[in-house]
């Protein structure tokens, strides 16, 4: 991801994000952005039923997005929300956010109809 939205994810979400990168592709940055955006705002609402998450990794994995976490592992409501995050990617192109597909041949990636092309 691109070290500018890689930045603004670290400045909306100062408590999810401290040293970690992320390396997936840009197009699953609104993916992330929501997903942070949702876990903060249960933090936030629900603090005495769910320590901070932290996120320690955060990456792309045989085509699919990875939200490694620490804080709020025993928590339904958020390991729902990763779960739904993870699963969006699935669908979503790596580069631009399109709807994609889970693409192989020696990697696994997943791509739109115009990336896998590329």
């Amino acid at each position: 991801m691109k070290r500018e939205l890689q930045q603004q994810l670290k400045e909306r979400y100062p408590l999810i994000f401290s040293e970690v990168g992320i390396e997936c592709g840009d197009g699953w940055y609104t993916i992330i952005d929501r997903l942070c955006s949702n876990i903060q705002g249960y933090i936030n609402w629900k603090p005495e039923n769910c320590d901070q998450v932290v996120a320690e990794q955060v990456k792309e994995k045989l085509g699919g997005l990875r939200f490694y976490h620490r804080g709020g592992v025993g928590n339904d409501y958020i390991n729902g929300l990763v779960t739904m995050a993870e699963a969006m990617a699935e669908v979503t192109c790596e580069v631009c956010g399109d709807r994609g597909t889970l693409r192989t041949g020696g990697w696994m990636k997943t791509l739109c109809d115009h990336h896998h092309e590329e």
